[in-house]
């Protein structure tokens, strides 16, 4: 979070000397504050994907998502301090599950589904990433559950 705002300082600094636009103290926390919840939603989403992988006894699963520091910190092999460390630490713990468990960056415009899915599960404080999951599944699959044959 420390370096966010230091991020978020050096921008706005960045603004006013070259754009001669300044932001207030509560503008810039907000913008820190709404960076932040941006990676919980990441994290969380990320978390709830691998949660689902295991309820569908998948041994193989590439998990995407658009935020590059949640995806580095979930290859990572250390223990994350930050502000979303304990869900990062939730979902690096469940990784030994999967024979095969791959993190791959993608862009913000492809990921705009998922983003909608996560932040609702989340004003709801319910789980229903995963159940709605399993409904699009074979929603979109309804003869069954592989659409190619997992060998």
């Amino acid at each position: 979070m420390v370096c966010c705002g230091i991020w978020l300082i050096w921008n706005l600094r960045n603004r006013l000397v070259h754009e001669r636009k300044t932001e207030t103290a509560r503008e810039l926390s907000q913008r820190i504050q709404s960076y932040m919840a941006e990676l919980t939603v990441e994290a969380y989403a990320g978390l709830q994907a691998v949660k689902l992988g295991i309820s569908l006894d998948l041994r193989s699963v590439m998990i995407r998502g658009d935020s590059r520091s949640v995806i580095k910190k979930w290859q990572s092999q250390e223990q994350d301090k930050s502000v979303i460390g304990a869900i990062i630490s939730d979902t690096q713990s469940k990784k030994a599950w999967f024979h095969e468990i791959r993190f791959q960056i993608i862009n913000k415009t492809n990921n705009v589904h998922a983003h909608k899915v996560a932040e609702e599960s989340l004003k709801k404080r319910e789980e229903t990433y995963q159940l709605r999951a399993n409904l699009d599944l074979f929603h979109l699959n309804p003869e069954g559950r592989w659409r190619i044959c997992p060998d």
